[in-house]
């Protein structure tokens, strides 16, 4: 009833629905919408969620993302950083 709720007060303020995120194993099968209005649509969102661009990420905690040139759905490379600043930071001396 809330998620049903949420969408009408988004349409009505003028958002509309540009990515879908479907998430595995969740009650109820749930899913992850990303809102915008018209016009303001935001691209990371877009690659990420369909994963057909290489995603590059820096500092403790990131996780890039490498997709193999042509490749849609194809081939990707996952890369993470050191979660914590202290174990990121002692890796570069």
């Amino acid at each position: 009833a809330a998620m049903v709720e949420s969408c009408e007060l988004l349409e009505k303020a003028g958002y509309r629905p540009y990515y879908l995120y479907r998430q595995k194993g969740t009650l109820q099968n749930l899913e992850n919408v990303g809102w915008c209005k018209p016009g303001y649509e935001c691209l990371y969102n877009i690659y990420i969620m369909e994963e057909v661009h290489t995603i590059l990420s820096a500092g403790a905690g990131g996780s890039t993302k490498l997709v193999a040139p042509g490749a849609r759905h194809g081939k990707i490379e996952r890369i993470f950083n050191y979660k914590y600043p202290t174990e990121y930071i002692d890796r570069f001396e």
